[in-house]
């Protein structure tokens, strides 16, 4: 038996007691011996002893009653104290893409094509056998990740690009990238619907962000310039969150 139920037990005992002195109480009234019977009865040290370990009991019983009920009983669950924007997921989203495509342009294209000289890098990179360029490799990386179900997407896009491909294909991006041209640092959001579904576009200014970066642009026959310098705006990152599923 748990020590909850021995408590229970002994204040019921303790209970009874009680309820049994206070019949013989009341019996005793009724006879010519109830002043004497009475009187002891009522003051008698047995029956107050009784009646206060009996309260103390009680007490202790529902007072272990309430702790162990609060102990099993869950808590209520937390209420989030912030909910994630489209526009954060976003924000996110790019700066992992940038991280990615920071490193591979810095640590593989700039140290072993143009520091080290050891490969190339060609748009023909599998017949080539050379590195992809650093556009073909964020490129890639979105195509891939496509093929895993992901709801969102990335695209690199160019009021100027070489690659055709590359033009803007929506208003909203035509206005994106006008808007992080003229101010790089401010990045651009719209909705748009595309398919019959409502997404967040968000653009982000796309920096010459090496000196691979600014050779590649200026050497390229297709290029719309071949005055490119570090931290020239070349384009746009182009990130789209749907906003229903």
């Amino acid at each position: 038996m748990s020590q909850f139920q021995n408590l229970v037990t002994a204040s019921r005992q303790s209970a009874a007691i009680l309820e049994f002195q206070a019949e013989q109480v009341r019996r005793s009234a009724e006879t010519p011996l109830r002043r004497w019977v009475l009187k002891p009865v009522a003051t008698s040290t047995h029956f107050k002893r009784n009646l206060a370990a009996g309260l103390v009991l009680l007490t202790i019983a529902i007072a272990t009653f309430r702790v162990r009920a609060a102990q099993t009983t869950p808590p209520e669950r937390a209420q989030p104290n912030a909910i994630i924007r489209p526009q954060d997921m976003a924000d996110a989203l790019r700066a992992v893409i940038a991280a990615e495509r920071e490193v591979y342009t810095k640590v593989v294209v700039q140290r072993l094509v143009h520091d080290e000289k050891t490969i190339k890098t060609s748009e023909h990179w599998e017949q080539d056998k050379a590195l992809p360029t650093p556009c073909q490799d964020l490129r890639l990386g979105a195509e891939a990740i496509q093929t895993k179900g992901a709801e969102f997407s990335y695209t690199l896009r160019a009021l100027r690009p070489i690659n055709p491909r590359n033009a803007p294909e929506t208003a909203v991006e035509r206005l994106g990238l006008e808007a992080v041209a003229r101010h790089p640092e401010t990045n651009y959001y719209g909705n748009e619907t595309l398919g019959g579904r409502r997404y967040l576009t968000a653009v982000y200014a796309d920096k010459a962000i090496s000196r691979a970066c600014v050779a590649c642009h200026n050497e390229h026959p297709k290029s719309a310039k071949n005055d490119w310098k570090l931290d020239d705006v070349i384009g746009g990152l182009v990130v789209r969150i749907p906003l229903e599923f």
